[in-house]
């Protein structure tokens, strides 16, 4: 009797054990049943959240993209003017992936302005460092004045931009380019002066535009009136020297080049290709002397 008691005591351990083991056993399943559905809703998330971002690849997304790029670039030149050959390098790439990025806001979206001005600011910025790229920075900007036609920034924006694009047509010898960007700067300038008979950028460039219309005496005496405001603005100068030159005006011309030249570095080399011209022309032929 002793023996079966302890028998049935050893059986009824061994069931509390199974037991035991049973429910660890589904604990177990429990925790990984939960933590496979914890990670699947996580991957289901990170999933998500990669479409979303492939989604909100809209005209916004390329246009805050250009942005920090365009502000970089801003930032490289204002660093350092003179770059070395790896930052050249380095602000070339820059510049063609924001513009890639501006011009595909534009593309998503035609009808919104702001991607048009996006372009034609970035443009106008590359102006001095791409060769051409003056006339995407115009057509820009008349798409922007078409919706902001009173935007004051940016039509004055758009008339110095396309008296550039008249000059370089005119180098080029696109004479159709040079005359219908100097009738839209000239539409323009004379609607700063109908708003305002004062405006300064609107004399500024209404006797630019003058001088390369062949009215070099309105161009000179309206520069010359302007210098006595702007004495310090190496613009001036070198325009005004150009319409001197223009007029064989030599010793004046000289003059505002060399002031032009030494208030900025930008018209140095320019400055100093015409001071040669002026040298060479002004030179006194040599006096023969002798006997006949």
């Amino acid at each position: 009797m002793y023996r079966r008691k302890t028998k049935n005591i050893l059986t009824l351990k061994f069931e509390k054990k199974k037991i035991i083991i049973f429910c660890l056993l589904l604990v177990l399943i429990f925790i990984l049943a939960g933590t496979f559905i914890y990670f699947s809703k996580q991957d289901s998330k990170l999933k998500q959240s990669v479409t979303n971002l492939e989604v909100k690849k809209d005209e916004n997304f390329y246009r805050r993209s250009g942005d920090v790029l365009f502000k970089k670039m801003r930032q490289m030149i204002s660093e350092n003017k003179n770059l070395s050959d790896a930052q050249a390098i380095e602000f070339q790439k820059t510049s063609a992936i924001a513009l890639v990025d501006y011009r595909k806001a534009k593309e998503l979206n035609p009808k919104n302005y702001l991607n048009y001005l996006a372009v034609a600011k970035i443009c106008d910025f590359l102006i001095p460092y791409m060769e051409g790229i003056e006339k995407e920075a115009a057509e820009n900007y008349l798409e922007v004045l078409k919706n902001t036609p009173n935007d004051y920034e940016t039509t004055r924006s758009a008339l110095r931009v396309f008296i550039i694009l008249a000059d370089n047509s005119f180098i080029l010898g696109d004479e159709k380019t040079t005359e219908s960007s100097l009738a839209i700067a000239k539409t323009m300038a004379q609607k700063f002066l109908q708003d305002d008979p004062t405006n300064l950028p609107g004399i500024y460039y209404s006797a630019l535009i003058a001088r390369r219309e062949g009215d070099i005496d309105f161009a000179t005496s309206t520069l010359e009136h302007l210098k006595l405001i702007l004495d310090k603005e190496p613009d001036l100068h070198f325009e005004l020297a150009i319409a001197y030159f223009s007029a064989n005006n030599f010793s004046k011309a000289k003059s505002e080049f060399e002031s032009a030249s030494r208030l900025s570095s930008i018209y140095k080399k320019n400055s100093v290709m015409y001071l040669k011209m002026i040298e060479e022309r002004t030179k006194k032929p040599a006096v023969k002397t002798g006997g006949r």
